[in-house]
């Protein structure tokens, strides 16, 4: 059976964009945090900082999009309605994130600059990682 850092592993090689999910003690409260193709900045992370206690924020788990299809991998269990509610709304970030993009009119640099900080961050990693089969 494969831990969850090592299924987490596999999404951060495989999938084009990529979230951290982090869920609330209150119904309906979650943060994705962005890992690709732009990871969040270190601003972002301290705003969360200051809201984690507050909030009750506790990291649940990644979603990213492979092949064009989203992938989640769990660091615990949850309901079918957690699940769907996930779903639902990392669709409507996928689509957040494509409309500011084409309407950056400067899609192709986009593209361009993601490809090159993903190949750097490949190069970057041990060489046990970079040869999967």
């Amino acid at each position: 059976m494969t831990t969850y850092n090592e299924r987490r592993d596999q999404l951060v090689l495989n999938s084009s964009i990529m979230v951290q999910v982090l869920l609330g003690n209150t119904p309906g409260d979650l943060e994705f945090v962005q890992l690709k193709p732009r990871p969040a900045s270190a601003e972002t992370w301290e705003a969360l900082g200051a809201q984690w206690h507050v909030r009750g924020l506790r990291h649940a788990g990644s979603i990213g999009l492979v092949d064009g299809a989203p992938q989640l991998v769990l660091r615990e269990p949850l309901g079918t309605n957690q699940v769907e509610a996930l779903a639902v709304a990392f669709a409507a970030y996928i689509g957040c994130l494509v409309k500011s993009a084409m309407t950056s009119h400067n899609f192709a640099a986009e593209i361009e600059r993601a490809e090159v900080a993903e190949l750097e961050r490949m190069y970057a990693m041990p060489s046990d990682y970079r040869h999967v089969n």
